[in-house]
């Protein structure tokens, strides 16, 4: 098998538990903890993340590309690993005592003051995130078999310690225990190879002020818009949005997987200039994504108000219409990353990808400002929608001027008409008055099996076909 393939089926099992994770924890948590408390858990953590990818200084987007690019040479890797741990140190410091000094500053954090500070290990702690390291080695082994650890310790936790609506801190802490614990059993285990350097940082300097702005900007409209719903709403509309959310970004890491183990090798075929072999990888990933994001999409819109009170329970109703506004995003996100961190990352244009985002950026909170304090969630999620949108479109244009190739955009129509009859089998579905867990589940089975016979049968579509004959193969 090749490493390609190997990568591809570690980084799946990584993404395959990263949705199974919360399809597990949430609606568990959500009808222990209901909209106030698991508002006010993810605005708290939505603030401090915040500030964590300040400090993170655009580190683990422009980490991959550099160390992918001297993986040839282990002096050079090992002496980019430390000068940009280095800079993430230094920065996670001093947006450390930023953060402490806000907290202190306004009486609006003054209820759940130790609360805050103690989310702040995400800040301070941030420099321990080094995926960027490993994805850039291609050794998604690693990151897949600790990260699935973790999580499953977590998910232990949170059925053993919240049991009441009150635990709310202790859902804190275990989610805490998630993002940080992997982190530092990765950082420690290549303690070896980390020595902390200062003298090379001023070339990395450039090229991470435009990541950085990129990773802000697009912070604003990923992050920022459950801090505006909780500054100019309620927790409780922060719970019902972030229910809506979760349920429709659950399938993102899956349709982005292929975009995470190709990046290293699209960086190399961008520095060698063989556009053969990188047209014939990148048509590939566009099918892709828009065979898995367009059913995904579809499947969101007509099942939301199923998934809403199978997942997060009868008072969550409120996030019904937010998550059929949200439902797009797999598509619209699944392309942007496509265009974004498959194209203009490994090209080296950061540039241009700060543009994009500062544009999405300042549609996106011209947009919350103005229907946040009118319609809530809902107007977050309308401005979340049409801010990534705006950022897509700005992605696909500066990516005409850097390959000297076209993408096929016909997959894309062929998906969305081979969804379309499998509407009417979802509806069907519906009228049959069954229990919502047998509806959902005899929907997407439905649904699932009719796409396939589609792309097999009518489309004769070469990434599906593949995909079993590969499947076949191993079962012999």
């Amino acid at each position: 098998m090749s490493a390609t393939k190997k990568n591809y089926i570690f980084n799946l099992l990584l993404t395959g538990f990263n949705i199974l994770f919360p399809v597990i924890s949430f609606p568990y948590v959500a009808k222990i903890l209901g909209p106030i408390g698991i508002g006010k858990v993810q605005f708290i953590l939505s603030f401090t993340q915040y500030f964590a990818l300040i400090a993170a200084l655009g580190i683990p987007i422009y980490g991959v590309r550099v160390i992918s690019q001297s993986t040839h040479d282990s002096k050079l890797l090992y002496k980019n690993l430390g000068e940009l741990l280095y800079i993430h140190i230094i920065c996670s410091i001093i947006i450390t005592v930023l953060y402490v000094i806000a907290i202190i500053s306004f009486s609006f954090f003054s209820s759940d003051k130790s609360l805050y500070f103690l989310s702040g290990l995400i800040i301070l702690m941030g420099f321990t995130s080094i995926d960027w390291y490993f994805t850039g080695i291609e050794n998604f082994k690693l990151i897949a078999l600790r990260s699935v650890s973790i999580k499953i310790i977590s998910l232990i936790f949170l059925f053993l310690f919240v049991k009441v609506r009150s635990d709310y801190n202790i859902y804190l802490i275990i989610s805490l225990f998630s993002i940080l614990g992997n982190n530092l059993i990765n950082i420690l285990s290549i303690r070896k190879h980390i020595t902390l350097g200062y003298k090379g940082i001023k070339r990395h300097l450039k090229p991470l002020m435009y990541t950085f702005g990129t990773t802000v900007a697009t912070s604003m409209y990923v992050m920022l818009d459950t801090v505006l719903i909780g500054f100019f709403s309620d927790e409780k509309s922060v719970g019902l949005y972030s229910a809506s959310v979760k349920l429709t970004k659950i399938s993102i890491p899956f349709i982005i997987s292929a975009a995470t183990v190709l990046m290293p090798r699209i960086s190399k075929l961008f520095g060698s200039d063989d556009f053969d072999a990188l047209k014939t990888i990148l048509n590939k990933s566009f099918n892709f994504i828009t065979i898995i994001a367009v059913p995904i999409c579809i499947g969101l819109f007509i099942l939301a108000p199923e998934l809403i009170y199978a997942f997060s329970g009868e008072q969550f109703r409120g996030a019904i219409l937010t998550m059929q506004i949200l439902s797009p995003l797999a598509l619209i996100i699944g392309l942007g990353y496509f265009w974004g961190f498959q194209i203009l990352i490994p090209a080296g244009k950061e540039k241009e990808m700060l543009i994009a985002v500062v544009l999405g950026m300042v549609f996106n909170l011209t947009l919350n400002c103005i229907m946040i304090p009118l319609y809530k969630q809902n107007g977050a999620a309308i401005a979340n929608v049409i801010s990534e949108l705006i950022v897509t479109l700005a992605y696909m244009f500066f990516c005409f001027k850097v390959i000297p190739f076209k993408i096929s955009h016909k997959p894309l129509l062929y998906n969305l008409l081979a969804g379309m009859p499998c509407i009417a089998v979802v509806l069907f579905c519906k009228t049959l008055n069954l229990n919502t867990y047998y509806l959902l589940f005899i929907s997407i089975v439905s649904f699932a099996a009719l796409y396939l016979i589609i792309q097999v049968k009518l489309l004769k579509n070469s990434i599906v076909n593949e995909l079993i004959a590969d499947y076949l193969m191993k079962r012999r």
